[in-house]
C-alpha cells in the first residue's frame, strides 16, 4: 500500500479523533479540527534516493515521486541512520514518532544553539502560524 493510500485509509479515524488531514505545500498537514487548524504537524512523505530519504512530493499523476521538494530543500533529505529507529516525543495530547537523531537534525538545519537560544526578528505576518492557517483556509496559500 502506498503512503498516500495509507493516509487516505486512516482519514476517518483521524477525523473521529478530532483532527483533519489537509493537503498543503505538496504534502499534508495534520491539524486539530478547529477554525484555525492550529496547532498542526507537517506530514512529509519521502522515498529512497541515492544514499538518502528524499522529499517525494509533489507526486506525478501516476503516483510516483517527482522529488521537486527535494531539489528545493536539499538539506532536508536525511540518511536512514539519522532517522531510524524512530523514537517518540509529545505533541499536544499525542506521542508522535520523530527521527532518531532529531536534535542533531534540528541543530544542523537551524544552528547549534537553536534549542537553547531564543532569537527575535521583526514580525512578519507571513511567518505567523495563525495568519498562515487563515490564508490556507481561505485558499490564499498552499501551505
Amino acid at each position: 500500500m502506498s503512503h498516500l493510500a495509507a493516509l487516505t485509509a486512516i482519514r476517518p479515524k483521524i477525523e473521529q479523533d478530532g483532527y483533519v488531514l489537509m493537503r498543503a505545500g505538496g504534502g499534508f498537514k495534520l491539524a486539530r479540527r478547529n477554525f484555525w487548524r492550529f496547532p498542526y504537524v507537517d506530514l512529509i512523505m519521502v522515498a529512497p534516493r541515492e544514499d538518502r530519504f528524499a522529499l517525494a512530493f509533489p507526486l506525478a499523476r501516476d503516483g510516483t515521486p517527482t522529488f521537486a521538494k527535494a531539489r528545493q530543500w536539499p538539506r532536508e533529505c536525511f540518511r536512514k541512520s539519522e532517522l531510524f529507529p524512530l523514537t517518540t516525543m509529545p505533541f499536544e495530547d499525542l506521542q508522535l514518532p520523530v527521527p532518531r537523531e532529531a536534535r542533531k537534525i534540528v541543530e544542523e538545519l537551524y544552528g547549534a544553539d537553536s534549542l537553547r537560544t531564543v532569537r527575535h526578528r521583526s514580525f512578519s505576518r507571513w511567518h505567523n502560524h495563525l495568519f498562515m492557517m487563515t490564508c490556507f483556509r481561505l485558499g490564499l496559500s498552499q501551505g
